[in-house]
Parts: structure tokens; sequence; C-alpha cells
């Protein structure tokens, strides 16, 4: 008789943004919170910043400050759903939504995780000036 195993998926690492809290830095997060990170880290990693994985990453830093359109929308929803798609096979995009004011961008995701189909609600706030000090950063 075969041993029947159950798939058991934890996710661990470091939730983005390290934000201090009672706990400290590293405190203990849910595990939406972790794929928030891992989300955040796959969407705004411009391609081929990474030494050892070049192809990790996505390229909305090359879009996000174009002029606010329904094809801007449509190509940063695209951009979001295929890094989820590529990076983190765990989380399942519902939908993404893009304001833009001025210098600032404000990128609305719900997403779930795909063992549970509860969603998460998160908004990120992208100012321009973040976008260059990170790609002159990457640079270096």
């Amino acid at each position: 008789m075969a041993a029947v195993k159950e798939r058991v998926v934890q996710l661990r690492g470091l939730a983005l943004p390290a934000l201090r809290g009672a706990g400290g830095y590293f405190a203990a997060k849910t595990r939406y919170d972790v794929a928030w990170g891992d989300l955040i880290l796959a969407i705004f990693c411009p391609i081929g910043a990474r030494p050892m994985r070049r192809r990790f990453g996505s390229a909305i830093h090359n879009v996000v400050f174009e002029p606010n359109t329904l094809a801007l929308q449509q190509l940063v929803n695209y951009v979001v759903r295929q890094a989820a798609m590529q990076w983190c096979p765990h989380i399942v995009i519902n939908d993404v939504l893009v304001k833009q004011t001025g210098e600032e961008v404000a990128v609305g995701v719900v997403f779930s995780l795909s063992e549970d189909r509860a969603t998460q609600d998160r908004v990120i706030l992208i100012k321009k000036s973040d976008v260059v000090n990170l790609l002159a950063g990457a640079r270096r």
C-alpha cells in the first residue's frame, strides 16, 4: 500500500515592507503578508537587477509613469499578472487597479493564495522619485 502524502504549503520569509511594530521589524506576520512581500519583490524588481537571476522581476518601472490612459492601465494589469504567474505561483491575482495623480501612482492589487481563496486588497503608492532612485541603485 502506498502512503498518501498531503501537500502542506507554508509561506516563510520576510513580509515586506519591513515596518517597525511592537514585535520589532521581524515580528511574526501572516501568510498573506509574506505573499504580499513576494509579490512586491517580483513586481518592482527591474529585470536584470539580480546578479544570479537576471530574468527575475518585471518591467513595470518602464511604464508606470506614462500618461494615465486605458492602455496604461491594461499594461500595468498585464505586467502584474505576468510577474505573479511567473515568480509567485502561490498567488492568484483577482484584480489590478491603477490611479495616477501628479507625481504619484497608486497600484491596487486584489489577490488570494492559490490554496485559500480569501481575498486581500492592498495598495502601493509609488512616487516617481522613488523609481528613479531604485533604478540608479540597480545600475551601480
